[in-house]
């Protein structure tokens, strides 16, 4: 599920058999950004989490809540300058987007370019979403590696090993918590461990440990390595001020 929507929110296509009755195909291209909410966290894996915005939602006290009507009708009244302010933003992207430079492009480089250069429209200052973004970044990265019992080991690991893959198989049980050897999701072949590093080496990257995979002669070679980390690549800021456009300004974390 986690692929499915990667491959939606950045583009992808389905061939099938037209009308499944002849040798005629026909693609299906689609691309569309996802919502998805719940209580728990919803997605752990990094390739998912690294094209996603992660929004917690504050606890709506029982003095503070209200009835659907009540909220329809509070909409109705925004709703025209709520729309006024989108088209604003469309009309400032559409102005600034050819002069934006970033200093260096996320996975959603597209995505972060537009909101870029719509941000003085709605209330920030220059550079203000990219620092947002990274931070949200951040704690999405934290929480995929906190997901994954391979990562965890792995962050505590004395670095730099240099071995095969059976060998880091083996340091890895050694180093493994009873608690994530009953949690049956640290890998136990070789093969399952090169899976689940691919996924990983993005975000381990991240946060430091640099991973390469390497064949000497008949021998494959894994590296794994800590690097100083560039403070600009994912800053964390506790929070931006939005400019809203019904009735002042609003603090939201960049949570």
């Amino acid at each position: 599920m986690s692929d499915a929507i990667c491959r939606l929110s950045t583009g992808g296509g389905n061939s099938y058999r037209e009308l499944y009755s002849d040798a005629e195909e026909i693609l299906f291209m689609v691309q569309r950004p996802v919502l998805i909410n719940g209580i728990d966290d919803l997605a752990t894996r990094g390739d998912l989490l690294d094209r996603a915005v992660i929004i917690n939602l504050p606890t709506i006290p029982e003095n503070r809540r209200r009835t659907e009507a009540e909220i329809n009708t509070k909409l109705d009244a925004v709703r025209p300058r709520v729309l006024g302010k989108l088209l604003s933003a469309v009309s400032a992207g559409l102005t600034n987007l050819p002069d934006v430079q970033l200093d260096r492009l996320p996975r959603m480089a597209d995505f972060a370019l537009w909101a870029t250069a719509c941000e003085t429209a709605l209330g920030m200052q220059p550079g203000q979403f990219m620092d947002a973004y990274t931070g949200n970044r951040r704690d999405a990265l934290e929480i995929g590696l906190e997901a994954s019992s391979l990562a965890q080991v792995i962050r505590r690991l004395e670095l730099p090993f240099e071995g095969t893959p059976n060998e880091l198989l083996c340091l890895i049980n050694e180093r493994a918590t009873e608690e994530a050897k009953r949690s049956r999701t640290l890998p136990t072949t070789t093969k399952a461990l090169s899976n689940q590093l691919r996924r990983l080496a993005p975000a381990l990257r991240e946060v430091g440990i640099e991973l390469s995979r390497e064949r000497e002669n008949t021998r494959r070679v894994i590296r794994l390595e800590r690097r100083v980390s560039n403070p600009s690549q994912l800053s964390h800021p506790s929070q931006i001020k939005l400019g809203l456009p019904f009735g002042g300004d609003r603090s939201v974390t960049d949570r």
